[in-house]
């Protein structure tokens, strides 16, 4: 092989080095923002997850609202109305009516009976969930 041609050959090597040292650059720089956007992406995804728990914490928090306010609407209601029936009952008792008294006295009863129900119930209802709290393994004290 004459000097032309090794010249010519060398030539030829540094051009196919310099190419191929240029791909690896960007190749590098390609696989530097894969890894990076797999990165972005994973944080997403973590984010992702924590709002679904938050929303569905949300869900669940409010239906347990509606569950506890629903028995305390009834015992809110009917101690207003036992309330009432002991202004009646006094007025009544005044008045000498003690048959209208006693009837009115047996209304009361009967709410009173309501009420306690409705105080059990939601009682039952804060028992559960904190029994349901109790299971949930690696729970936050």
């Amino acid at each position: 092989m004459d000097d032309g041609a090794k010249t010519s050959l060398l030539n030829a090597c540094k051009k196919v080095d310099e190419e191929l040292t240029i791909f690896r650059s960007a190749m590098q720089k390609s696989d530097d923002a894969l890894r990076q956007s797999l990165e972005d992406l994973r944080a997403a995804q973590t984010q992702l997850i924590q709002s679904e728990k938050m929303a569905t914490l949300g869900e669940l928090t409010s239906g347990i609202a509606h569950e506890i306010q629903n028995p305390l609407n009834f015992i809110n209601n009917f101690a207003e109305v036992n309330s009432e029936l002991a202004d009646e009952i006094t007025k009544e008792l005044a008045l000498g009516n003690t048959g209208a008294a006693k009837e009115l006295l047996t209304d009361l009863q009967d709410n009173n009976g309501k009420i306690c129900f409705h105080g059990i119930r939601a009682a039952s209802i804060v028992k559960v969930c904190c029994s349901i709290h109790g299971q949930i393994p690696n729970r936050r004290n």
